[in-house]
């Protein structure tokens, strides 16, 4: 994300950033997010935390609520095909986002 990107906050019930991530367990981790100021602050790619942070010095108010769904993936090569395990995990984080979107 960008520090463009915050204006495309404003005005929502609620914001909910996807990101496909090594690191976290399959198949996925939905969670509330807040603002913080990380490294990512000054960079053309900011994390959604950097981005609620910035929108907070700019229109000097909290974000509207704030989720990131994380997906466990398993390969990041261009040109590769979704794996079936990936595939999977999204199957699992298309019915999260669906529960979450009926509460919102």
């Amino acid at each position: 994300m960008q520090v463009e990107h915050v204006s495309d906050l404003q005005g929502r019930r609620a914001i909910l950033f996807i990101d496909a991530d090594v690191s976290c367990e399959a198949p996925c981790h939905f969670s509330e997010i807040s603002a913080a100021q990380d490294n990512s602050y000054t960079s053309h790619a900011m994390t959604p935390f950097a981005l609620l942070h910035t929108y907070w010095q700019v229109y000097g108010e909290d974000a509207p609520r704030s989720y990131l769904l994380r997906l466990r993936g398993y390969g990041f090569e261009l040109g590769d095909d979704l794996s079936e395990e990936a595939s999977a995990n999204l199957e699992v984080a298309s019915v999260v986002v669906h529960e979450w979107l009926r509460k919102v």
